[in-house]
């Protein structure tokens, strides 16, 4: 074997190295990532029943205010639109 053929072998082993360290730092960094979503997990399912608690209130409360608010309004303007229907109804039936 030459000493080109032994410089050879061992900058491909070299390389190999290199790569395999190189390749350790993003598994490393997705194990770390894998590891903190499943604590993220546990964390949300302990918690998210008590949260979702406090929404349905907000949702339940929100849609009564609605419902005061907005019924009148919309019983008076289905009123109205029924007085102005009947009025065209009437106008068109003497207009014959």
């Amino acid at each position: 074997m030459t000493t080109l053929e032994i410089l050879r072998d061992i900058a491909i082993v070299l390389l190999v190295i290199e790569a395999f360290v190189l390749s350790l730092i993003p598994a490393a960094i997705l194990f770390l990532c894998v590891r903190g979503m499943s604590w993220v997990l546990r964390q949300v399912r302990t918690s998210a029943p008590v949260v979702q608690g406090y929404f349905s209130k907000a949702a339940g409360v929100a849609d009564q205010v609605s419902q005061r608010i907005a019924g009148p309004v919309i019983a008076v303007s289905a009123r109205a639109s029924q007085v102005k229907r009947m009025r065209s109804a009437l106008f068109a039936f003497f207009r014959v």
